[in-house]
């Protein structure tokens, strides 16, 4: 009988420490892969000027931006220093258009089909009174435009 000698443990061994290289070599390839997120959008950036229509109406007219798409914002409109609650707006807010925010009352004024009614929920607007625009962009659940005062 033949007595075994070390040379067949060195194999043996170089296989181990391939494998266990491999693996290592594999956890940080993951590892640096799994730590990659896709690119976050950004929100549209807009600037928006307030004109006051009369003692019951003011608009938001879009200057100068991105283009706000449809069904992809909402706005707000409270008294300052009230919680803003949020409509959902189905229309596209471009440069040059105009949105008007006016109560129910508002007598003689040609309105487009961006506007909202703030006696539909909102607050009822009175001459004196100072309110917030809120206009929230959907896709990145990021505020354009947060507490912008106007005074009626």
């Amino acid at each position: 009988m033949q007595k075994r000698g070390k040379k067949g443990v060195s194999p043996v061994i170089g296989v181990i420490l391939m494998v266990a290289a491999t693996i290592v070599i594999a956890a940080v390839v993951m590892a640096m892969l799994g730590g990659f997120t896709p690119p976050t959008a950004t929100p549209p950036s807009v600037s928006i000027t307030f004109q006051v229509v009369n003692n019951s109406c003011f608009k938001l007219v879009h200057s100068s931006g991105d283009t706000l798409m449809e069904d992809e914002w909402q706005i707000a409109v409270c008294k300052a220093g009230k919680n803003p609650t949020y409509a959902n707006v189905s229309a596209t807010f471009k440069v040059g258009d105009a949105f008007y925010v006016y109560a129910e009352t508002t007598t003689g004024l040609t309105c487009s089909d961006l506007s909202i009614n703030t006696t539909a929920g909102g607050p009822a607007l009175a001459p004196g009174n100072t309110y917030e625009v809120y206009l929230k962009h959907l896709p990145t659940n990021s505020l354009i435009l947060s507490g912008k005062r106007v005074t009626l």
